[in-house]
């Protein structure tokens, strides 16, 4: 009897235990260029499947979002990845949310630097997905996830409001052109043009001379 309740005890605590370190999340909004919000093609923002969301932009375009992360060991930073691709950190505002670590009982130090991003676009301090707008024309998949201080990370992919996983249609051109690093063609025309140069002044300085 007493092994059983010990058993039962070490159970109980070890559910306890991990609904405590478990992740709560929420991504709230998705913007466009600072000012329009994101829906996903066909249903509203909140209610969309996040197997099925798909989003459309033009090349060019910025993606900004706004919600918070927390666990026991605090948030360190949220990234995302284009294509299964490496974490691609995001740049902007961070901010304390003491209100939300309160609320599922977390140490005070969840809530610092858990929130991301500011409720006004006018604030200047959303989160960008860096290099969205460097994106070609064509289509992406794309994971938004929140990386905690002890190593684990969260997808935003269960919220009702804000979805993290979705399809990223790009159309259009980039306007302007990329910068280049200079042809071995473009350097060796202007050691030719320098060399003109100084047999040129070369001359002056020899006629000088001579008179």
């Amino acid at each position: 009897m007493k092994k059983i309740l010990a058993i039962a005890i070490i159970a109980v605590m070890t559910v306890v235990l991990c609904i405590s370190a478990s992740a709560r999340y929420s991504l709230d909004r998705l913007y466009v260029n600072y000012n329009d919000r994101l829906v996903a093609e066909g249903e509203g923002q909140s209610s969309a499947n996040p197997a099925e969301a798909a989003y459309t932009i033009q090349a060019g375009d910025k993606i900004y979002i706004i919600g918070w992360a927390v666990n026991d060991a605090g948030l360190d930073k949220i990234v995302y990845t284009v294509n299964g691709g490496s974490n691609i950190a995001c740049v902007g505002g961070y901010r304390d949310r003491p209100d939300v670590a309160n609320a599922f009982s977390l140490p005070a130090e969840a809530g610092v630097g858990a929130g991301f991003g500011f409720d006004k676009a006018e604030d200047g301090g959303m989160l960008e997905l860096t290099g969205i707008d460097r994106l070609k024309a064509g289509t992406y998949e794309i994971v938004i996830k929140a990386l905690f201080k002890d190593g684990s990370e969260e997808i935003f992919d269960t919220t009702a409001s804000g979805l993290g996983v979705f399809t990223l249609t790009v159309e259009g051109e980039i306007q302007g052109e990329e910068p280049s690093e200079p042809s071995p063609t473009s350097d060796a025309a202007i050691i030719a043009i320098a060399a003109v140069g100084c047999v040129a002044l070369a001359g002056v300085v020899v006629a000088k001379k001579a008179k």
